[in-house]
């Protein structure tokens, strides 16, 4: 047992005993029975835990509504069905005695509430729901003068394991930027997809407040989900989660990365040994840049997956030598991207010709914004009386 003489309502400590594998409609059947049980957001024990894990047990059946929902709704190929677990492990507990006796299932919960809806790196998983909570045998200890009562209790419970390259699952979010699409994981969690990582002909209407391909949405809520792939992976172990990836159906091309080092040498030599190295399920190709010898010794890496994390890039590279640069080349812009009005811009700066020509005529009365490739707005020059459109 650890030493009961410290801070005041000291943090349970979690422990992983196994994982094992589930389907969909296991996952699915967990959590219903989850909530469905004492340990579970039923009416009974929802009111009965105290504190601010309250709140988390209350999202379980929002992540089951979304299972049911949009997960089911989803095909085999849209979705990963090896990222759900059932998770088996171990809280050291630290009670206030006050929860002994009846109230001793209400102490747990508020304890391992706050393993719910968090990324653990111990257990590797984002737990979503307990299927069992109980003390590990019948005995606890009291140590020296401290209030505290500690004993272990053991879990079972469903949890999600996100890693790169997983499919998930989501549904358009209601409120959406020029800096991105953001899209609601189990009706929880946010999912954001880069404007540079949308399809080339992709543009931001500001009016509408939507991502648009051509005169069309780009994703539309009637789809009822939106397929999407992790990128980036999770390091939160506290706080809310966030995701970070790209649309399934619109995964970008490989990427060009440029890389400086501070001396010829080191160059030649990362160009040469590093060339068709494999990262994340692609092959690498590397070329020195001599017409770029006066901004600096460079490497230009062409092939890399937009599932490279740009720190196993540097990581990789910087192992040659010295880094003085290295950044993912941004697609270029063409010289028509800027429209003087319309709402236009995003993964290629401009609305379509024909609509940035209406909207020329529609925005110049009523002070239409206009929106730059870096994702600011600024208003277009107000009409004076009398000046002719």
């Amino acid at each position: 047992m650890p030493n009961a003489h410290s801070a005041y309502r000291p943090v349970p400590e979690v422990e992983l005993l196994g994982t094992r594998r589930i389907s969909l409609k296991e996952a699915i059947l967990g959590l219903q029975e989850a909530v469905a049980g004492e340990t579970g957001s039923g009416a009974d024990s929802a009111a009965a835990t105290p504190g601010s894990s309250l709140i988390s047990f209350e999202q379980i059946p929002r992540v089951l509504e979304s299972l049911n929902s949009e997960w089911k709704a989803s095909s085999a190929e849209e979705r990963s069905d090896n990222c759900f677990s059932e998770v088996r492990g171990r809280l050291t507990m630290h009670m206030h005695p006050c929860f002994l006796g009846d109230k001793l299932m209400q102490g747990m919960r508020e304890a391992a509430g706050h393993l719910l809806m968090r990324h653990s790196a111990v257990l590797e998983h984002v737990l979503l729901g307990f299927k069992e909570l109980k003390p590990a045998n019948s005995h606890a200890a009291v140590v020296g003068e401290s209030a505290y009562v500690h004993f272990l209790v053991e879990f079972r419970s469903i949890a999600f394991q996100p890693r790169k390259g997983t499919k998930m699952i989501g549904r358009l979010s209601g409120v959406q930027t020029a800096v991105g699409i953001n899209c609601t994981i189990f009706n929880n969690f946010n999912f954001f997809v880069h404007k540079g990582d949308l399809p080339q002909d992709t543009w931001f209407d500001a009016d509408a407040g939507a991502w648009m391909s051509g005169e069309k949405k780009l994703v539309k809520k009637s789809a009822g989900y939106v397929p999407l792939l992790l990128t980036v992976g999770i390091k939160e172990d506290s706080g809310p989660l966030n995701f970070k990836g790209v649309l399934a159906k619109h995964v970008p091309p490989p990427r060009t990365v440029h890389v400086m080092y501070d001396s010829p040498e080191h160059a030649e030599l990362a160009a040469s040994r590093l060339n068709g190295i494999t990262m994340g399920g692609g092959s690498l190709r590397c070329k020195l840049d001599r017409e770029s010898q006066e901004a600096g010794p460079m490497v230009i890496v062409t092939g890399v997956p937009v599932a490279v994390d740009m720190n196993e890039v540097k990581n990789s590279f910087g192992q040659i030598g010295k880094l003085t640069f290295c950044k993912i080349k941004e697609r270029a812009i063409a010289k028509d991207a800027e429209v003087e009005e319309g709402p236009g811009s995003g993964a290629t700066g401009a609305a379509p010709p024909k609509l940035a020509k209406r909207r020329k005529v529609d925005g110049a009365a009523d002070g239409a914004k206009r929106v730059s490739t870096s994702g600011s707005a600024s208003s277009a020059s107000k009409q004076k009386p009398g000046d002719s459109v």
